[in-house]
């Protein structure tokens, strides 16, 4: 969903939920689904700034360029071996931001934030 704030600013969100084919179950036994991921992004000039469970870099770019989307037995991870939703990273508690691209080349930069729910331990990364 996304929703056009005014003066250049734009609130966004995503939900996804997941689920076994073979039982019905999401990831603990019992439950329904799956959280893969569920944000809110503000954007703007400035660029965008995500938080809550989200994929990094690397699951973004898969699904991206993917065209089973990372998933299936002919998704690009499970050819090379990473078997089904393999190398995917997802993080609880994230805070990033994105921004906007540098110069004309397109390029861009995101800075992330964690902080772990079970040890209320802080994690930073930067990649560009």
């Amino acid at each position: 969903m996304s929703e056009d704030l005014g003066n250049g600013l734009t609130l966004s969100g995503d939900a996804q939920f997941a689920f076994n084919l073979d039982s019905g179950e999401g990831a603990l036994q019992g439950s329904a689904l799956r959280t893969i991921t569920s944000t809110l992004a503000l954007s703007g000039d400035f660029g965008t700034v995500v938080a809550g469970r989200t994929g990094g870099a690397r699951a973004a770019w898969i699904k991206k360029y993917d065209p089973f989307g990372g998933f299936g037995v002919a998704g690009a991870l499970a050819v090379t071996g990473g078997g089904v939703g393999g190398g995917e990273d997802y993080a609880n508690n994230v805070v990033a931001w994105v921004t906007p691209e540098l110069g004309l080349t397109g390029l861009k930069g995101l800075l992330t934030v964690t902080i772990s729910s079970a040890s209320r331990c802080r994690k930073t990364s930067a990649t560009v």
